[in-house]
């Protein structure tokens, strides 16, 4: 068992259907209807085909089922499918417009296979094959093979040969993984615990008799395109108790974004067969966090329930900014107002991905080892919503995507998880959010808000530049002020220092920066609205950030992502929880401590490896001003505040050290290095001799897969190439 009593990671299916037989055993034995998860039970070996054993699925190619396994294979004839050449020597392509292909694939993943011309061809990584013409053509001569790449399948064809006209691809799917005995899949931008039946199967487990129980989930599925005709075909699904069909229901997929219905059927009380049938085509489908559970009674301790809101970039300072007609967000004030708030809240990185997943592990960065463009949290971190999720709590989250995403291991322990690629919508995070509490039950309730409302590009609602514009100095609109500034040689994905002379088109950036934060304030009042409205609003609500926004006051630079420096660090962190009494506190936070303080509040154990500060609970509140807060980015940059002093420290020795006075010098101009030096190596030293674990990650690194979607919306984000 790990520390917080998961099992382990790599938990076999044997393992998992043990537990659950000695689970249902006991509830048939004691006579009860506990509930049953039934992703704990699903097994994609266990699935039985009810159609032609191939089906079509996209155009020109089929699903099939090797070794219980599912496989797209398509077969090249003439016309669009057919190899063409390339600009380079060898290299031949065919474009495949119906899939978006991998790039590569993970150690132990199903590899495409190829068989052209009577022969089977080598696949290779994306990445080994030269696809921009920079090796010489005697090199290409010694190699053969294919890759996979966005929406194209790319061959080399050495020497004089002839492409092959030939060819069958068989590209390899998945129904999901098994992660902690459930299974868990991804149709789209939704990732859930599951049970996966596409179209054309059927699976089905043995329930044992209980009383007065309920089945209830939602039906999701992710369209293929193949014509006009097909993307109206409806899927139409079926539960079955002992052979008796219990409940259906129909729902048309749409191609590019992952369709869900909620559903809720009554189970018999005898022991048989429950069954799931889905018939129909052109879609990969899912029933998402399919539990029998008794039928819901509404009596629940909604103070036991625990609401995220995280809006990303949302710099400390915007919390009460003055304008001539108020505050810049009069909603969060009045929240504080009922709420604890930390006026002294550090993130302990200047960007979104270490920063998330130190809020949700209670690491560090530099232990946690997702502090890279390219870093994905490691699945044996234990993270917040996995804990609750093991204590009973229905995990939902909802996120704008980007580096809050499956990509990069955010969505652990999320029953289900949706990324909206639509991304600073509100309102449509709010219809979807609505969706999900409509099909509610009695489990209490983490549900994790996040949104890119305040983070580039900024946007600012008509209403609101009505109203604000002249009052906080909106020129511009972002799309015209981004093209006036790169004929000035800056751009906003680039980190190279804004040109300082330009101070009227910087205050044109801040203005804008600042009505997102208006736009975002008059939303999270709707978001409260909506939690109250649900019966949701009772218990603990958090609102906080991941990092903040800089705007020239350190070396010209305009963003995040580069610094430690307070514009970049400081957050809100504002909490309202049941016996919490409101006001300010004085005692410096971290997001690291966020896992510990929701666990005090709620009463529960929290596993060893979380580090951090219970804040709040248990009748210990913290009140040191003096409390140390570290911040450690990286293993060669940190930063480490302590009273109204912080420290500066980078390179592998720590030995580029400075120290600002924040109380005195907020703006962190003045370096103090020579009058705290004594302090200053006392803690650099304590850091390198006396406690050098922090700079070893505790797992072992993974690298995030990332598909052409998600790169084109990070560098949308302003991160170029997805670095």
């Amino acid at each position: 068992m790990r520390p917080d009593g998961l099992p382990p990671r790599r938990r076999t299916h044997a393992t998992a259907v043990a537990a659950a037989s000695v689970s249902c055993a006991l509830a048939v034995a004691c006579g009860s209807s506990d509930p049953v998860d039934l992703a704990l039970r699903f097994e994609p070996s266990d699935i039985v085909r009810v159609g032609p054993e191939a089906s079509d699925f996209i155009a020109g190619a089929q699903l099939i089922r090797e070794d219980g396994n599912p496989w797209v294979e398509i077969r090249f004839g003439e016309g669009d499918a057919a190899l063409e050449p390339s600009p380079w020597p060898y290299i031949y392509r065919a474009r495949l417009p119906a899939l978006s292909l991998r790039r590569s694939f993970a150690p132990g993943q199903r590899l495409p296979r190829l068989r052209a011309g009577g022969v089977e061809w080598l696949y290779s990584d994306a990445s080994a094959i030269p696809l921009n013409g920079s090796i010489a053509p005697e090199t290409l001569l010694a190699l053969r093979g294919f890759t996979t790449m966005g929406d194209n399948l790319i061959m080399i064809v050495p020497g004089d040969e002839a492409p092959p006209t030939d060819l069958v691809l068989h590209l390899p799917l998945s129904y999901g993984r098994r992660v902690d005995g459930r299974w868990r899949s991804a149709l789209g931008q939704l990732t859930g615990d599951a049970v996966a039946v596409w179209p054309g199967e059927r699976w089905g487990t043995l329930l044992e008799a209980g009383r007065g129980r309920t089945l209830a989930g939602f039906f999701a599925a992710d369209a293929v395109p193949i014509d006009d005709e097909a993307h109206r075909a409806p899927l139409v699904w079926t539960v079955h108790h002992d052979g008796v069909e219990i409940g259906r229901g129909k729902l048309v997929p749409e191609v590019g974004q992952v369709t869900w219905l909620p559903f809720a059927f009554e189970v018999p009380n005898r022991a048989g067969v429950l069954s799931f049938e889905v018939a129909g085509g052109a879609a990969r489908s899912a029933f998402i966090a399919p539990r029998v559970a008794p039928a819901r009674t509404g009596k629940r301790n909604s103070e036991r329930d625990v609401a995220l809101f995280l809006a990303d970039t949302f710099r400390a300072d915007l919390l009460g900014f003055p304008t001539p007609l108020g505050s810049l967000t009069p909603t969060l004030d009045s929240f504080a107002q009922t709420a604890a708030r930390f006026d002294r809240t550090w993130s302990p990185a200047s960007w979104t991905l270490p920063a998330h997943a130190s809020l949700f592990t209670g690491l560090q960065p530099s232990k946690h080892g997702a502090y890279g463009r390219s870093s994905r949290l490691a699945p044996d971190a234990i993270t917040l919503a996995e804990r609750l999720q093991l204590l009973g709590y229905r995990t939902l989250a909802l996120t704008d995507a980007g580096f809050v995403a499956r990509a990069f291991g955010i969505d652990q322990g999320f029953e289900v998880f949706l990324e909206e690629d639509k991304w600073g919508e509100l309102d449509l995070g709010f219809e979807r959010l609505d969706g999900f509490l409509n099909a509610d039950d009695d489990r209490p309730l983490f549900l994790f808000f996040h949104t890119y409302r305040t983070h580039g590009p900024y946007r600012v609602d008509p209403q609101t530049a009505e109203r604000f514009g002249p009052l906080i100095g909106l020129g511009r609109e972002w799309g015209e002020l981004i093209e006036h500034l790169a004929t000035v040689g800056w751009s906003w994905d680039d980190p190279q220092s804004f040109p300082m002379e330009r101070s009227g088109e910087l205050a044109e950036l801040r203005a804008l920066y600042r009505g997102g934060a208006i736009d975002l304030d008059r939303k999270f009042g709707e978001w409260l609205a909506l939690l109250d409205r649900r019966g949701r609003g009772a218990g603990v609500v958090l609102f906080t950030s991941d990092h903040g926004e800089a705007f020239g006051e350190h070396d010209g630079f305009v963003g995040h992502s580069l610094g430690l420096w307070d514009e970049q660090t400081r957050v809100p962190l504002l909490i309202r929880a049941p016996g919490v009494k409101p006001g300010p506190r004085s005692t410096g936070a971290s997001l690291v401590d966020v896992p510990r303080t929701l666990a005090a509040l709620l009463d529960i154990a929290t596993p060893a490896g979380w580090e951090g500060r219970a804040l709040l609970g248990r009748g210990q509140e913290r009140s040191d001003p003096h409390d140390t807060v570290e911040l450690f980015t990286s293993p060669t940059d940190i930063a480490l505040v302590q009273g109204h002093r912080k420290l500066h420290a980078k390179g592998n020795d720590l030995g580029a050290v400075e120290v600002f006075d924040l109380e005195q010098d907020p703006g962190e101009k003045l370096d103090l290095a020579v009058e705290h030096s004594t302090w200053a190596a006392r803690h650099v030293e304590n850091l390198l001799f006396h406690a050098p674990g922090w700079r070893v990650p505790r797992f072992q690194l993974e690298e995030a897969n990332m598909n052409p979607k998600l790169l084109a919306q990070l560098r949308a984000l302003g991160y170029t190439d997805g670095d």
